[in-house]
């Protein structure tokens, strides 16, 4: 087993920014979901505003071109929530966690909803006729499925979540209009459970790294089982990591190099941004004092400002129209004052999201 690397703690930042494509902006947008391993999205805007913040720009409706042709792909995968993905990691993701999850659904479901094995069944088999003439919104579905019509808490997703943990239906994100639902072949399978969670752990910590087992686990949503097993298959490739002024043993691939350089700059993230559920531990980038301002109630998670590594306020977007204004609300004394580096932001912002004029105001 290889020494303990013993790093700062602004380089430990410096190693998980420059993976995310948060110290250099990376090629383009896919590679940008690549660099995270995937984006969570339940809010449609935190895919192309939290890739803004990862490439020099991008252009308006580019992800739902993506999403269109298949070079992303969004459906129920890390934490059992919506992400977007590039094909090869969501495969990776349906192959690690897809039949433990289905089953789970399925209990649930008979438990909850009073659907029999059988019947649930019967009606995903509607679902996927319905869907055979091409994709549908929510809505349409149950015109033609009625049984899911007006169920409790049927809009998370408990009419086609079933479908997609057996890869069989995909997400849409239209130009206009409600979400719509997609039906696809399940991809080839290429790993086995274990061989499919052995590499998802190898890109989170080549991505994520320096970070402790634990915090992968909150980030897949995996069982504690199911982690220590790909963890221990896993273990010769990676390096042990302490960061000074941090707890807890660290992982890092091997032959990763910790940069000299502090980190700099300014990034406008998006609402659920892999940066903030990327870890369990978020104190590197968030300070304990402020998490309340970030994570908030009823599981909302607001978008931040990421200054120099650390996160120093929270920031919303007013629309109106074709037009646009970010208001800054700073939550660190030292934060959120450049508005020079804003600005600059703001002109990816502007593209990624198609508004003619974007401005911003800060409440002091």
């Amino acid at each position: 087993m290889s020494e303990v690397l013993k790093i700062t703690a602004n380089q430990a930042r410096s190693m998980i920014l420059r993976s995310h494509g948060l110290l250099t902006p990376v090629a383009g947008p896919i590679d940008a979901v690549r660099a995270c391993v995937g984006v969570q999205t339940q809010y449609a805007t935190s895919l192309p505003v939290g890739v803004a913040a990862r490439t020099a720009k991008t252009k308006k409706d580019w992800d739902y071109k993506a999403l269109q042709s298949g070079e992303l792909i969004k459906s129920w995968t890390v934490r059992s929530t919506i992400h977007v993905h590039t094909p090869e990691d969501y495969g990776l993701m349906l192959e690690a966690f897809g039949e433990a999850r289905r089953k789970r659904f399925v209990g649930w479901m008979a438990k909850h909803a009073a659907f029999s094995d059988s019947s649930l069944e019967a009606a995903e088999d509607r679902i996927l006729e319905a869907l055979a003439t091409g994709p549908l919104t929510r809505q349409q579905i149950h015109e033609q499925v009625t049984e899911f019509k007006g169920m409790f808490m049927v809009g998370w997703g408990l009419d086609v979540m079933g479908l997609a943990y057996l890869g069989k239906i995909v997400l849409l994100t239209p130009q206009k209009g409600a979400t719509q639902f997609k039906r696809i072949e399940r991809p080839e399978k290429r790993w086995t459970t274990q061989e499919a969670t052995i590499e998802l752990m190898r890109r989170y910590f080549a991505t994520h790294g320096p970070a402790t087992l634990a915090d992968c686990v909150y980030w897949a949503g995996m069982s504690a089982s199911q982690a220590r097993e790909a963890f221990k298959a896993l273990r010769d490739e990676l390096q042990s990591v302490e960061v000074e002024g941090f707890p807890g043993q660290r992982f890092i691939l091997k032959g990763t190099e910790a940069p000299l350089a502090k980190p700099s700059g300014l990034r406008l993230l998006a609402k659920f941004d892999p940066l903030m559920m990327g870890f369990r531990d978020k104190t590197l980038f968030l300070p304990a004092t402020v998490h309340k301002e970030v994570f908030r109630p009823a599981g909302q998670v607001e978008a931040t400002v990421l200054e120099n590594g650390k996160v120093t306020g929270t920031w919303r977007l007013a629309r109106s129209g074709n037009r646009g204004t970010v208001i800054v609300h700073p939550i660190s004394p030292k934060g959120s004052k450049n508005e020079t580096k804003i600005e600059r932001q703001l002109v990816g912002l502007k593209s990624a999201l198609g508004l003619s004029e974007i401005d911003f105001s800060v409440e002091r």
